[in-house]
């Protein structure tokens, strides 16, 4: 799946089979290993790396399988019921927002961080060399090199809210990583007590991205969240 060798068509009928003629625990521990191991490749995969978006598209085609005639999507299901889809036992509770990135299991494919190339900058020797096109050149660049990550992420995350199952665990994720950051809409942040900057980025644009879709003229709404419910109960589903 990380090399993109199989032939189209091959992913979905190979997980056919297998939750076909497996039995379902079976089927789980196969799936729960290959889900553990792409996270590994997550964290391993540089954000400047051609292959950042692999694991993501790994994760986005295994959660999008649904079995064929049936509305059911048997690895979305099983992906929030793993032990590190949300943990709630920290080394350091002050820093449990800066913690769960690493612990739990959506983290190292949401935080996709494009600040970290510093090689980008090295060819200019001084600042007075970053002149305004320039900027915009590098802001250009480092945009784009965003977009295919952010559009996989969303691809997962409507998939989980898509499927029933796995509706409200995905709201309470991002709930649980709003509350958690709170914190970072105040004028005085303790970056190390925080999720990294770019780990909140990338949810506000999956987030933003799936209210565009919602029409606040159908009624009335206490939050984003229930927005985000009311769109996905009535208008995918």
């Amino acid at each position: 799946m990380l090399s993109m060798s199989f032939s189209q068509g091959f992913l979905p009928e190979l997980l056919y089979v297998m939750h076909a003629d497996t039995e379902m625990n079976i089927f789980e521990t196969i799936i729960n290993d290959c889900l553990s191991f792409i996270r590994v490749a997550a964290q391993l995969n540089h954000s400047k790396s051609e292959y950042v978006i692999r694991p993501l598209a790994c994760l986005k085609d295994l959660v999008s399988f649904m079995v064929p005639n049936t509305k059911i999507r048997p690895i979305a299901t099983l992906l929030p019921a793993r032990s590190d889809w949300l943990p709630n036992d920290f080394i350091n509770e002050k820093a449990k927002a800066n913690e769960i990135v690493a612990t739990c299991f959506l983290g190292p494919f949401i935080n996709v961080d494009i600040m970290d190339d510093w090689q980008l900058l090295e060819q200019y020797k001084d600042i007075t060399e970053l002149t305004p096109p320039i900027r915009m050149q590098v802001s250009t660049q480092l945009r784009n090199r965003l977009e295919g990550p952010r559009a996989e992420m969303f691809q997962i995350v409507e998939t989980m809210l898509k499927n029933v199952p796995s509706r409200d665990k995905m709201i309470g994720w991002l709930c649980k990583m709003a509350q958690m950051n709170i914190k970072r809409a105040g004028m005085h942040v303790v970056d190390h007590e925080m999720a990294p900057i770019s780990f909140v980025l990338n949810i506000l644009h999956v987030t933003h991205q799936m209210s565009k879709k919602i029409d606040v003229n159908k009624g009335k709404y206490h939050s984003v969240y229930d927005r985000l419910r009311h769109y996905y109960v009535i208008d995918i589903t």
